[in-house]
């Protein structure tokens, strides 16, 4: 399991599939939180994320 991270403006990150993303925040108390997510999936997938308990 990774560390709690901060990103900063112009970096990135990804995940594998099967990866389960469980949380988010944003760590300022003053600046809002901009998010640009890009999903690269098959064609003939129907759902881009899956809820589970992990």
């Amino acid at each position: 399991m990774r560390l709690p991270w901060v990103y900063h403006a112009g970096e990135n990150f990804f995940e594998l599939p099967g990866d389960h993303h469980l949380k988010s925040a944003n760590a300022s108390d003053t600046q809002p939180l901009r998010l640009l997510a890009v999903f690269i999936v098959d064609t003939n997938e129907e759902n881009l994320t899956t809820l589970d308990n992990e």
